[in-house]
Parts: structure tokens; C-alpha cells; sequence
């Protein structure tokens, strides 16, 4: 069963969201959901971590990365 979900987000987070929507073939409908399920699946960082860490920490987590991508990445860092 699926549900209606009104959220008030920064237009910058917006532009983020619509972009990364577009950019990996998926609705924002479904991103969100993602989202929503990988809080289960991920522990919750722990307080004694650095700043920096904690808002790192989990961004790779499911990340399917292939040689191509990397090639493609170094090719555009260092165009």
C-alpha cells in the first residue's frame, strides 16, 4: 500500500534531490523511499565519532562502483 507524503524542503535540497532523481533514472517517490528504508538497514552513528566522520559515515554503503567508473571519474577530474 502505498501513501501520500507532503514534505517542506530547502529549495537547494530540492535541486539536489531533482538532480540525483534525473541523474540515476529514479522518481523522487522512490529516492525518498530509499531513503526512508536505509535507516533501518544502517546503524546510527555514534556520538563519539568526529563531525566530519558522522556526516560521512554510510554515503558508500550499497555504492556499486566498477573500474569504468572510476576511469570515467579520473577523466573528468583531470580534464
Amino acid at each position: 500500500m502505498h501513501h501520500r507524503l507532503t514534505l517542506r524542503v530547502s529549495d537547494e535540497a530540492l535541486l539536489t534531490a531533482k538532480g540525483w532523481s534525473e541523474a540515476t533514472g529514479r522518481s523522487l517517490s522512490r529516492l525518498v523511499e530509499e531513503v526512508f528504508l536505509s535507516l533501518a538497514r544502517k546503524p546510527a552513528p555514534t556520538d563519539d565519532l568526529p563531525p566530519i566522520t558522522r556526516e560521512l559515515a554510510g554515503l558508500g554503503a550499497g555504492a556499486q562502483v566498477d573500474e569504468e567508473d572510476w576511469h570515467r571519474h579520473l577523466e573528468e577530474k583531470y580534464r
